[in-house]
């Protein structure tokens, strides 16, 4: 990791002046077509969950607001991001797992599926507590909402950015799933937040796995 120098950072004021809010994160809800991605996933027998998820945390890897994390008084940026997130159990309750960012999907699903049994066979509620090189998400297969509130400490020093996803829906010919964002507002502005809602609509477009060159594009 390394740091931030925020005397010299062209974001400083506002850095000071939302570190001082109660409740500094803003969120912004977004449809996002999926229609390739689904179908991608339907022939090539990939998990659309997994694919998805593998989807949000490339595009965050390549968005530098997205690794900056607050360190006491200081701004520390990670090299690379993790995915954390809620996986269901067998007796409706759900755990939590963290996905190690892999470049390619074939590597990201075998080890997304070795970590969703270890929760579904009975790990422990573990939230990966102190650690910060990473993201949260909700994931909500039952409703296409448009709008979310995640839990929060507040008051504590929490800068994570924190994502859902929820429902598949179909309108006409295509298929949509509402996808939110949430962001510490004085590391980040809805400009990278919409840079990552643009990347990843890309990314849905034009999935892809690399290692067996497999490319879905309507």
């Amino acid at each position: 990791m390394r740091k931030i120098n925020i005397e010299h950072w062209s974001r400083k004021e506002h850095f000071l002046n939302f570190i001082e809010f109660e409740d500094p994160f803003f969120t912004i809800c977004v449809d996002v077509k999926v229609t390739n991605l689904k179908a991608f996933s339907k022939e090539n027998q990939v998990s659309f969950f997994i694919a998805s998820f593998y989807g949000v945390l490339k595009v965050v890897n390549q968005i530098e607001e997205f690794k900056y994390r607050i360190k006491g008084d200081e701004i520390i940026v990670h090299e690379k991001i993790r995915g954390g997130c809620t996986i269901m159990k067998p007796d409706k309750t759900f755990g939590f797992t963290c996905f190690d960012y892999h470049k390619n999907l074939s590597d990201f699903e075998k080890h997304a599926k070795e970590e969703i049994q270890i929760v579904k066979q009975g790990k422990p509620l573990d939230a990966n507590i102190g650690e910060d090189d990473m993201i949260h998400t909700s994931i909500l297969p039952w409703v296409s909402f448009n709008s979310i509130q995640h839990p929060r400490k507040l008051g504590a020093q929490d800068s994570i950015p924190k994502f859902g996803l929820g429902k598949v829906y179909q309108k006409g010919d295509e298929f949509y799933m509402p996808v939110s964002v949430s962001g510490h507002h004085a590391l980040m502005d809805g400009l990278h937040a919409s840079e990552f809602f643009q990347n990843y609509e890309k990314f849905c477009a034009e999935i892809q796995d690399q290692d067996n060159n497999k490319v879905y594009r309507k």
